[in-house]
């Protein structure tokens, strides 16, 4: 029989690092942290990034099982997460333990639920919580700029996302809201050397193309929407809408959201608030998808 331990990703890496080598002293098959912004009656409480724990325990261990669980659809795409979790695995040696689940609730849901149900209010108040019991959480500061942005307050978002760059400089989804940020506000020639800079195959390739087009270089969105068939595939339908709706060609943004749908893309459960779907919004077949995901009200 194997033996396995959790560890909380609440304390200052020292005394952390001292645990994850205890686990392993002690003779435990593996050791596990949770995947998630915060947790229960612990929320009011400090709790560290899931991937940077991970990678920080790999370097102190040498044979022991390294597991996150359950790693949610509600805050992780599928391609930079797959990134994330092959060079973890990288730097461990071939130790991760990986679980995942279909998404749920939670403190970290919750915040992004109301958003998606369009309770601005209630979704600003609680990121504001969250930031107050954890404000070296650069992830929360994602969420608060995710709450801001949704009511088209990018301004705002963009000064937001700079305090959770701040926190990490060297995380890919703070890098790429902000460049999105710029590019909502018309700084598009700032937006598009940042998503240069950011460079990969990652959804904000889609912002990419939509900065391209907005600056009047189809060619380049044309080249960035073939580098998504190319490396997202069937997982990219939600962004392929998203590009083509600011083209101008709402047939084909309808067509993507209904292989979207048919994929059941997690990227549909912000179709409320998207700022790149605004201009379907009128379009009775856009609506209809909307009413068939059934946001709660």
């Amino acid at each position: 029989m194997r033996h396995g331990i959790v560890i909380l990703p609440q304390e200052n890496w020292p005394a952390a690092a001292r645990r994850w080598r205890r686990a392993e002293e002690y003779g435990f098959d593996h050791a596990w942290t949770y995947d998630h912004l915060s947790w229960r009656s612990l929320a009011d409480q400090p709790w560290h990034a899931t991937i940077p724990t991970l990678t920080a325990a790999a370097m102190v261990t040498d044979r022991i099982g390294l597991g996150l669980f359950v790693a949610s659809p509600n805050y992780r795409h599928p391609v930079p997460f797959a990134k994330e979790l092959a060079t973890l695995d990288d730097i461990a040696g071939g130790r991760v333990l990986v679980g995942v689940g279909s998404g749920g609730t939670g403190f970290d849901a919750y915040v992004l639920a109301l958003v998606q149900c369009r309770r601005f209010g209630p979704a600003s108040a609680r990121a504001d919580q969250l930031i107050a019991a954890d404000p070296l959480n650069p992830n929360l500061y994602s969420t608060k700029a995710i709450t801001l942005a949704s009511v088209r307050r990018f301004a705002e978002a963009e000064q937001v996302i700079q305090q959770a760059l701040a926190l990490g400089p060297d995380l890919i989804w703070p890098k790429a809201f902000h460049a999105f940020y710029l590019m909502q506000m018309g700084r598009l020639s700032d937006a598009r050397k940042e998503f240069t800079a950011l460079g990969g195959a990652g959804p904000w390739v889609a912002w990419a193309a939509v900065a391209a087009e907005r600056s009047g270089d189809r060619p380049e969105a044309d080249r960035l929407i073939a580098v998504m068939h190319k490396s997202m595939g069937d997982g990219a339908h939600f962004q392929y809408a998203q590009v083509y709706a600011q083209q101008g060609r709402p047939d084909e943004a309808i067509a993507a959201l209904e292989a979207a749908w048919d994929m059941r893309d997690s990227g549909l459960n912000f179709l409320q608030v998207d700022a790149m779907m605004d201009p379907l919004r009128k379009d009775p077949r856009f609506q209809a998808i909307v009413k068939r995901l059934d946001f709660p009200t």
